[in-house]
């Protein structure tokens, strides 16, 4: 008898103790201008496809901010004048805005005869993956893609961005 008591005295304490965290604030998801400041070149992959490598984005912040879908859109635009997170938040927006059609073309850099790097366009983004060194993206594009985004998405998902873009 007294063994059943304390296993029942076990139970209730576990019991209390589940009731106790059920009870503890929630966890809060990050917001979209959190996990912006996360972006970087780190979230931008390549896929072997036949004989090219197509751009895609990669991560835990990227599936978090994929996952908000069309909310994050605000804070994607925003990120599209940030060199070191424009590539990065345009493939975010292409997966959201545009899914399964992450079609880019590249164009091999050559010096001479060797392969010196790779430019990619995609959506009127444009950058390059040097074969020695950090990609950059073209200030040039940057403009034109966010000029097209503002354009192509609903106004209530346009940010501050869109405003100066035109």
């Amino acid at each position: 008898m007294k063994t059943a008591i304390t296993v029942l005295l076990g139970l209730a304490s576990v019991a209390a103790a589940v009731v106790a965290l059920s009870a503890a604030d929630p966890v809060v998801a990050p917001s979209p201008d959190d996990l912006i400041t996360e972006l970087s070149w780190k979230a931008v992959g390549y896929e072997h496809m036949a004989m090219t490598l197509w751009p895609k984005p990669v991560g835990p912040t990227v599936e978090q901010l994929i996952k908000i879908g069309k909310p994050a859109t605000r804070s994607l635009l925003a990120a599209l004048s940030d060199p070191g997170r424009a590539v990065a938040a345009h493939l975010v927006l292409c997966t959201i805005w545009f899914p399964g059609e992450l079609a880019s073309s590249e164009e091999p850099l050559y010096r001479g005869s060797e392969v010196v790097g790779l430019r990619y366009h995609l959506r009127g983004l444009v950058w390059t993956v040097p074969a020695s060194g950090e990609p950059v993206v073209d200030r040039g594009s940057v403009a034109e893609a966010l000029d097209k985004w503002c354009h192509h998405v609903p106004k209530a998902f346009r940010s501050q961005s869109c405003r100066r873009a035109g």
